[in-house]
């Protein structure tokens, strides 16, 4: 704490007695600046009148300097919180409010990942997300042979099936995998051997969803 005259001049006021959490300063009537700094933290000042026989009091809230962030991801991304767009992975971002932050860390066709930290106040921070996972749906592809019954020990086992604009691969039935073909229209197609092929199934998927397809 540093008092000063209203020409800028220190003033010395001695060893402050303490009383209540406050700091008492005994100073001859007049008016003066007080000056009040912490370490990290922004500087205030306040003007008071000192009147004879009257007590002032000056009370003021410090607030801690901005830091920064940069956090570094294998995968270029981008950083928001909530819907401000702060930056992009790799780059330092300055002047971020010092205390708790809640990151999104966001990249298109991959899931959003979520950072909970604290800004140090003048300082920096630097850190690694855990790796995006891609989004993706899981997809299951059954056999059904349509206007007969067939024991379950004949039913096919082996198919070729073709999704999108895939290459056709061979699979075991019934087959089970996962797509990253998401919110657009998915033909499938299924030839099995000995069997009429059907038309080309349309599926649309959204990420987590488990869709079976027969």
């Amino acid at each position: 704490i540093a008092i000063l005259t209203k020409a800028g001049q220190p003033v010395n006021a001695g060893e402050p007695q303490l009383k209540d959490g406050y700091r008492v300063y005994a100073l001859p009537v007049g008016e003066y600046d007080i000056m009040i700094t912490k370490a990290d933290h922004e500087a205030a000042s306040q003007p008071v009148t000192i009147v004879e026989d009257v007590a002032s009091d000056v009370s003021v809230e410090l607030k801690p300097m901005p830091g920064s962030l940069r956090i570094v991801s294998e995968l270029p991304a981008e950083l928001w919180q909530g819907t401000r767009r702060l930056g992009d992975t790799g780059e330092w971002i300055r002047q971020l409010p010092a205390g708790p932050l809640e990151v999104q860390v966001r990249r298109t066709g991959y899931r959003e990942a979520r950072l909970t930290l604290d800004i140090p106040p003048n300082g920096e921070r630097e850190l690694t997300p855990p790796a995006l996972v891609p989004e993706s749906a899981t997809l299951t592809v059954q056999m059904q042979v349509r206007g007969r019954t067939v024991a379950a020990e004949h039913q096919p086992r082996r198919g070729r099936l073709r999704s999108g604009s895939n290459e056709v691969q061979e699979v075991d039935l019934p087959w089970r995998g996962e797509t990253r073909l998401l919110q657009q229209d998915l033909p499938l197609t299924l030839e099995v051997e000995g069997y009429d092929p059907g038309k080309p199934e349309i599926v649309r998927l959204r990420d987590g969803q488990e869709q079976t397809v027969v």
